[in-house]
């Protein structure tokens, strides 16, 4: 599971190392990105998301609204499509996802089959001390 970090501009996150294949000529990042924060090897951003060239990137910051409609898309030229790249940014918060909230659903869920399968019922004999 990944780290979350709470919406803060003040004090950014450094994220080092944050690996992404290109698929459909973009990436998407686990936190919202501080505005010009990004730096990917042998990539360098540019500031419009119209023919991006093969050496260069795109991300929206949405710094116009504080951050709170950044998507975390980082944008690339299809021709990188299948690429794995590294990214290393400044986090301002994370995102939380569907896909967060059914990976928490599922661990919940394995958690709560696990305790009635292992833990010994009332029935069985079974005494909770309660402080």
């Amino acid at each position: 599971m990944k780290n979350y970090y709470p919406y803060k501009i003040s004090a950014p996150v450094d994220i080092t190392g944050e690996v992404h294949e290109i698929d459909n000529g973009r990436i998407i990042l686990d936190h919202i990105p501080l505005v010009d924060s990004i730096k990917i090897a042998g990539f360098a951003q540019i500031n419009s998301f119209i023919n991006i060239p093969a050496d260069k990137f795109f991300c929206y910051y949405s710094e116009d609204t504080f951050y709170r409609d950044a998507n975390c898309l980082v944008l690339f030229n299809t021709a990188n499509n299948g690429r794995t790249v590294s990214v290393d940014y400044k986090a301002v918060g994370t995102v939380v996802t569907a896909d967060d909230m059914n990976e928490i659903k599922k661990h919940l869920e394995t958690a709560h089959k696990f305790l009635l399968t292992t833990v010994p019922s009332a029935e069985e004999g079974a005494m909770w001390i309660v402080p």
